[in-house]
């Protein structure tokens, strides 16, 4: 039980920091499919006791480990947000570095696959999607933004490699006001978000449990273009952040790097 808990505040740790992502820290525990399977029975109503022992301590882990690192984020914001934006944008980068290589994105047929993934998503973020003021401060989003923001980030965030949650609402552009929200209790916020969070897990519980199991590395190969799609994207919305001081380009390299090699960690263990 309390080892389980422990995973739950990893992976909820692991949601609000870009670059690692909650589903990739339950897949190098091992527990990945257990959860996944755990929680699409839940979704159809089965609730048996080995499922039930499964999701409560992993649900609340979570809930603590969100809360409990979301004020830390927020002052690193409002203190260093030209340092914060560069390493996160490195956190990104290192990640999909290295799952690109897991997943081999450079064989023919997965780079097409890769490719399709990124052109399109490029295509969307630079002549569909509105650009914010900026993906990291963006604020006065409407309700149903946000609740379709939520959807998405809860969409990613139950990816297993490297497609984290947090990652896709600083593309969308409610990183900041979703981190800001969890430390201030700002529900006109945390609502609208949460709703659409629970919808997203009803939704992509049930469709990953059956992608994953038919085509897991081509799904994660298409999504490996969005997400590289989405780190051009952060650079563009945030430009000044990357022209201001050069040292911005240092916490990058660090946190390409500790995105690299944290995933490598973990799954040594």
């Amino acid at each position: 039980m309390l080892q389980t808990l422990f995973l739950g505040v990893l992976i909820g740790i692991a949601n609000i920091v870009p670059g690692i992502g909650g589903g990739m820290i339950a897949a190098v525990s091992g527990r990945y499919y257990d959860i996944l399977d755990a929680a699409s029975n839940f979704m159809s109503f089965k609730f048996d006791r080995k499922s039930t022992m499964l999701l409560i301590p992993v649900a609340i882990g979570m809930i603590v480990g969100i809360f409990s690192f979301s004020n830390l984020l927020e002052l690193s914001y409002e203190k260093f947000p030209g340092y914060t934006v560069g390493t996160f944008l490195g956190l990104i980068l290192g990640g999909l570095f290295h799952m690109g290589r897991e997943q081999k994105v450079l064989k023919k047929d997965k780079l097409f696959l890769f490719l399709t993934g990124l052109v399109i998503a490029v295509c969307l973020f630079f002549f569909v999607i509105p650009r914010p003021d900026s993906s990291f401060q963006s604020e006065n989003q409407s309700w149903w933004y946000l609740m379709i923001s939520g959807m998405l980030g809860a969409c990613a965030m139950s990816m297993p490699a490297g497609i984290d949650g947090s990652s896709v609402l600083i593309i969308l552009g409610v990183y900041r006001n979703a981190i800001k929200a969890i430390s201030d209790f700002d529900f006109s916020v945390l609502i609208p978000m949460g709703l659409g969070i629970l919808i997203g897990l009803i939704i992509i519980v049930k469709l990953l449990n059956f992608l994953m199991k038919k085509n897991k590395e081509k799904v994660i190969s298409v999504l490996l273009g969005v997400m590289m799609a989405g780190s051009i994207n952060i650079f563009k919305n945030d430009i000044s952040a990357f022209t201001g001081s050069w040292t911005v380009y240092i916490f990058v390299m660090l946190g390409f790097m500790f995105g690299f090699f944290v995933e490598r960690l973990f799954k040594e263990k």
